[in-house]
């Protein structure tokens, strides 16, 4: 087969996911945006022929009536279908007198949004590390007032600063950026404040919180491993993306003595109506 012939095999084949696309998204983009958003990797192709550099600034779409602004050749869109195509927060819906939702890992805000109409009465604290992601997640955030607070900053176990490590999967992988300890050389430029559960809580200005959503890529070892009895039983709701089994053993050990309903939904693992168990009374997780 000729180059030019699978070239334009190859942009046909585009144009069919372009067309796809616009018919998914439309209803919640508007058909506009999403033949804007959509048309984009057709034009990268374009412009890779013509040995042009595309522009790769966000592009706005709606969603809930209000703009957000989603990055062109990242993560940003898988994310936007975990959340709100594939609906992976859905099973916090039935949680009742939501006020105050704890987003840490927040990314762009996608999932803070899905919160914050999903809780019209609700508050969000979105925390994260990544300078990029935080700016995104202002931007997106910003139609909702008071309601939302945007920290940039990493969950830790104690507060102090931390470094960020890019994803290892590429710089396009921006909901995979994690953080580690502070070590002497680090640049200032790629370290940030680090936070735990008490001192957030403390910048939202509660003492309880409702929802605790964690996706911080195996930071979750450090924040269960360290004392979490000092925080976990002003949690009421835990939705959490495991890493791996390691990350699996520590939050579960720091469960322990809870009770709690137990599911799960895509990557994420639900720890639902937390309640404390008193010393006589031994632990009874039901599974949905």
């Amino acid at each position: 087969m000729g180059i030019v012939l699978k070239k334009a095999i190859g942009f046909l084949r585009l144009l069919k996911r372009w067309y796809s696309g616009v018919r998914e998204d439309g209803p919640s983009f508007g058909y506009w945006n999403a033949l804007r958003w959509h048309a984009s990797p057709v034009w990268y192709q374009i412009c890779y022929y013509i040995k042009v550099t595309p522009d790769l600034n966000p592009i706005s779409v709606q969603l809930y009536g209000k703009p957000v602004w989603l990055r062109p050749q990242t993560s940003d869109y898988r994310v936007y279908q975990q959340v709100f195509r594939d609906e992976e927060y859905g099973n916090v819906d039935a949680v009742n007198d939501v006020k105050f939702v704890l987003d840490c890992g927040a990314n762009i805000g996608l999932a803070s949004i899905y919160f914050l109409n999903r809780f019209p009465a609700a508050t969000v604290l979105a925390v994260e590390p990544d300078p990029d992601n935080a700016s995104m997640c202002r931007r997106n955030l910003l139609a909702y007032g008071s309601r939302a607070k945007v920290l940039q900053g990493g969950v830790w176990s104690n507060c102090g600063r931390l470094a960020v490590v890019p994803s290892e999967f590429g710089p396009g992988q921006k909901c995979g950026m994690q953080v580690r300890q502070f070590r002497h050389g680090d640049p200032e430029e790629a370290t940030v404040d680090a936070f735990d559960v008490p001192a957030l809580m403390a910048y939202g200005g509660v003492d309880q919180v409702d929802i605790l959503k964690l996706d911080i890529e195996r930071s979750e070892i450090v924040l269960f491993s360290s004392s979490p009895e000092l925080w976990l039983p002003r949690v009421r709701n835990l939705v959490i993306e495991l890493h791996d089994e390691e990350c699996s053993r520590a939050y579960f050990s720091a469960l322990k003595r809870y009770d709690y309903h137990l599911s799960s939904r895509g990557d994420l693992t639900y720890c639902l109506n937390l309640r404390e168990l008193s010393p006589a009374r031994p632990q009874k997780t039901t599974v949905q």
